[in-house]
């Protein structure tokens, strides 16, 4: 009986210390863990609440890029162009605010930001959030040693060292936080595709079935689905390479094109057209001329008519034993 109880004894302070050292120690020990980690970040912050960014160059009064989420959570340039933004651009600005950063200075009211570049900043990003509170992030001198760059969030009373990554994030203009992304279709919808090249026009029609597509012209033949669609897939999520932010066809060479191709479509705009001549395209209705990686466009140039005709299927030949 006594062994019992000793027994019991000995459990009931083994589950005291076992207790203890879990929620005080290891808990405690986890709770600093990510205090710490958290306060290496720049801003620790939920960066859905996001809904406008701001960015300043310098002494500039004037905001050089002002990007805004709309109702639909897409993200638009507002400022100094109305377009669509670069997604994975505004997620690196987004998540720069969590990113670990060297901490130089801390717990200062009001520390000096002149030795740091950052009484006046090379870059100024604002946050603003959906319940109304901004948050001002400064960017300012490189660090003496490597490619790091002295950072500040406004009132935080803490000068950090960040990666140059950071850097980069924030030093876009109107041409780089553009998507690049500038023209979609859904391809069901396509019903036919013209193209004009150097000696021929090749056109496309597509049959009474989805999976049907036929040549109409230089011949008339069944035509192979496969390489259609591939035509079709270049214009289905069009990327360009840049932008002119020109609008003169001419000066590009436009007004004599090496391609161009028609679209044909189901819908409202039944037909869209888009111009090549070496690097630069143009697209019907824009009001400037893109630069393309112009191999995208290899398929649409040089396949041969004979390649673009469904191959004739051949009879398998017959094993030894099976004629009759």
């Amino acid at each position: 009986m006594k062994r019992f109880k000793s027994s019991l004894i000995l459990l009931g302070v083994f589950l005291l210390v076992f207790i203890y050292v879990y929620f005080v120690e290891y808990r405690l020990g986890e709770k600093k863990k990510i205090e710490k980690e958290n306060s290496e970040k720049i801003y620790n912050t939920e960066t859905e609440e996001i809904k406008k960014i701001g960015i300043k160059r310098g002494n500039d009064r004037k905001w050089s890029l002002i990007i805004e989420q709309n109702k639909d959570k897409k993200w638009f340039i507002v400022e100094p162009v109305s377009k669509s933004a670069d997604v994975a651009a505004v997620n690196n600005m987004l998540s720069s605010l969590n990113t670990k950063a060297s901490i130089i200075v801390e717990n200062e009211k009001e520390p000096d930001l002149a030795p740091y570049g950052l009484s006046g900043p090379e870059i100024t990003a604002v946050f603003y959030y959906e319940d109304g509170k901004e948050v001002t992030l400064l960017i300012g001198d490189k660090t003496p040693v490597g490619d790091d760059r002295y950072v500040y969030i406004k009132d935080s009373g803490r000068v950090l060292a960040a990666a140059r990554t950071l850097y980069d994030n924030f030093d876009k203009d109107e041409k780089t936080a553009r998507s690049k992304l500038v023209y979609e279709l859904n391809k069901d919808d396509v019903t036919k595709i013209r193209i004009k090249r150097k000696k021929e026009t090749v056109a496309l029609e597509r049959g009474k079935t989805q999976y049907e597509w036929f040549l109409t012209s230089p011949v008339k033949a069944k035509a192979n689905r496969h390489i259609a669609e591939r035509f079709i897939d270049v214009f289905a999520s069009l990327k360009v390479s840049g932008f002119t932010m020109n609008n003169n066809w001419k000066k590009f060479g436009l007004d004599k094109p090496d391609l161009s191709v028609e679209i044909f479509m189901k819908g409202k705009k039944p037909v869209q057209r888009f111009y090549l001549k070496g690097e630069y395209l143009g697209i019907e209705g824009e009001r400037e001329v893109f630069t393309v990686y112009r191999n995208a466009f290899a398929d649409i140039e040089k396949k041969k008519v004979e390649d673009i005709r469904e191959k004739p299927k051949t009879k398998a030949p017959e094993k030894a034993g099976d004629a009759k």
